[in-house]
């Protein structure tokens, strides 16, 4: 539709009409260049209506301001720019513009944390759960937490386990399930709905924190029988010396079916705590010195310093996939006490998950210098007994000088007597 400036109803325009001198309207100096139309039917809403009179135009009072329907030129029959007729153009007049801006801005960014919080019809429907107590409704329930950063891995966790059990127990996708899991399933949907609770900060860098003299990411990895994870942190610091921590990516995994040993699951770990810290760097536009990476496995640092000794097929491409993306030194230890991973290996329920800060925030040591971080790991010696070390095998070869017929008759007999009585060739080459 072609649109100019000539289609902007101006001030002048409405004293021609009698009946629309009452009302007052902007002025416009400048060119249209897009015609906006809105679905909102409050906004279009009537609140006071002046009627035409004859051919001429009617205005309308919205919740904008005021809107002029019809032609306010007469039969003057308007034009654009190459003398093709254009569309007449309806105005609104914005009132309080200013007030209806800042309350808008009042309502989208509120600072005092208390906004009335809004839920579409899906995120209702999600809350009440309305899905059968079979494989395919614990499935589509536990497939609609969108977590992509892994804020809620630990909390996750025991409703995969439930799945996983479900489908070792080769139980059918609309099968009603058993007793047993429906305790487990209703008392982690309650748990479900205490998670509208849980707020986190998403700024990696807090408001006047300053220059950033060192950045670098920490990795923690853990495992445990029933899953494993890791947790990644960026640890800022500044010129004052301020340290800060920011949460930014955690997993969380059931372990295989197949049974395997807590090593193999901490080593299964690691890998993917490397995997997050390639990912990570290819992704955070900063410049990051080396990461670290933690674990509380003793097992997994000796295999990583092991330089001499052969190892299982499973174990020795775990350990390659480590050593040619990190450094044996980017590698510490820390007590199980202190690694925060330990929530994604094991899982937590929803109040002891909103309750503990150390997932989201990290150790206290990351807040302190380096200097009072955990000791390294010194002991690298690996028993000769441990099952993924391959045993060497010995084979011992003894090589004697061979003895002919006649000197393994001699030496078998104890006499010349016996011998003669028992071989009488031999007696006959003694007497010659």
């Amino acid at each position: 539709m072609p649109v100019s400036q000539l289609c902007i109803p101006r001030q002048k325009d409405l004293i021609k009409w009698p009946h629309l001198k009452d009302i007052k309207i902007h002025e416009i100096d400048s060119g249209i260049d897009l015609l906006i139309g809105t679905n909102n039917s409050k906004v279009s809403e009537p609140w006071e209506l002046v009627n035409s009179k004859g051919d001429g135009p009617y205005a309308a009072r919205t919740l904008l301001g005021w809107v002029i329907y019809g032609p306010l030129r007469g039969d003057n029959i308007i034009r654009d720019p190459n003398g093709a007729a254009a569309a007449s153009v309806n105005r609104i007049s914005i009132v309080n513009l200013e007030e209806l801006l800042i309350k808008q801005y009042n309502h989208d960014f509120s600072k005092n944390g208390k906004e009335k919080e809004e839920m579409s019809q899906e995120e209702v429907k999600f809350l009440n759960i309305e899905q059968p107590y079979t494989k395919r409704g614990i499935l589509s329930v536990v497939g609609s937490v969108y977590d992509p950063l892994g804020f809620l891995s630990p909390f996750t966790l025991p409703a995969k386990l439930i799945m996983q059990e479900l489908c070792k127990n080769a139980l059918g996708w609309d099968e009603n399930i058993p007793q047993t899991f429906c305790q487990r399933w209703t008392g982690w949907l309650a748990d479900l709905n205490k998670m509208a609770e849980f707020k986190v900060d998403r700024c990696m860098k807090p408001i006047n924190f300053g220059q950033i003299r060192y950045a670098q990411l920490h990795h923690f990895s853990d495992a445990s029988e029933c899953g494993y994870g890791t947790v990644s942190y960026l640890r800022l610091e500044n010129n004052k010396d301020e340290v800060y921590v920011a949460f930014i990516l955690g997993k969380s995994r059931v372990a295989p079916l197949k049974q395997m040993t807590i090593p193999r699951m901490e080593l299964t770990a690691a890998v993917l705590a490397v995997r997050v810290d390639i990912m990570l760097q290819r992704e955070l536009h900063l410049k990051l010195d080396k990461s670290i990476f933690w674990t509380d496995s003793t097992t997994v640092l000796k295999y990583l310093n092991n330089e001499t000794k052969r190892f299982q097929t499973f174990v020795a491409n775990r350990i390659s996939v480590v050593r040619d993306a990190t450094e044996v030194a980017q590698w510490r230890y820390v007590n199980t006490k202190e690694n925060p991973a330990d929530e994604a290996s094991r899982g937590l329920t929803a109040e002891r998950f909103l309750n503990c800060r150390r997932w989201i925030e990290g150790p206290e040591f990351l807040y302190k210098q380096q200097q009072k971080w955990p000791k390294p790991y010194l002991e690298i010696a690996i028993s000769v007994h441990d099952p993924e070390i391959k045993q060497d095998v010995t084979v011992n070869a003894i090589v004697t000088n061979p003895l002919n017929p006649t000197n393994t008759l001699i030496n078998y007999f104890s006499s010349w007597r016996n011998l003669t009585t028992a071989d009488p060739i031999t007696a006959v080459f003694g007497k010659d």
